[in-house]
């Protein structure tokens, strides 16, 4: 089986509004999907002084219809050079399956993360995420999804 690869860079910039720029790369070599996404620089668009970058690392595995990962992210926010108390990283793992109904697409999820913010506040939370695409025409596919927390607890970071 032949490894895949893929990067996306992601640039939006708007006077007075918030600006990004990210890089996404991902690899799929047999069962496993490692990625990784950097933040490269985030304004918040009313402030030219207050920055945040991040990065997120984690990894999938294929196993039948049923998609276990880990995935680790922090970021850090910073205003006239100084870190910011919404700073934050979190940990997480969950279990996913995919399924095809007829023309749909369905996949739903169920995970586990863990956040720790710059005032060393923790919390956890536990989403259930389910989404559904189908195409409606050679050129489009109409997607939609809702996420839902089963449990929050603590301070949690966006």
């Amino acid at each position: 089986m032949g490894m895949k690869w893929g990067l996306d860079l992601n640039q939006s910039l708007s006077t007075g509004a918030p600006s990004t720029t990210k890089v996404k790369a991902g690899v799929v070599a047999g069962d496993f999907e490692p990625f990784v996404h950097y933040s490269l620089k985030d304004s918040d668009g009313a402030t030219a002084e207050t920055k945040t970058s991040g990065m997120t690392v984690g990894t999938r595995y294929h196993y039948g219809d049923w998609m276990p990962y880990a995935a680790y992210t922090t970021s850090k926010a910073t205003t006239a050079g100084v870190e910011a108390a919404n700073s934050a990283s979190s940990y997480g793992v969950g279990l996913g399956r995919g399924a095809k109904m007829g023309d749909v697409h369905m996949n739903y999820a169920v995970s586990y993360w863990h956040n720790t913010n710059a005032s060393d506040k923790k919390g956890s939370v536990v989403p259930v995420d389910m989404d559904f695409s189908a195409d409606a025409s050679s050129w489009l596919t109409v997607r939609a999804s809702f996420s839902h927390n089963l449990v929050a607890r603590g301070t949690q970071s966006a």
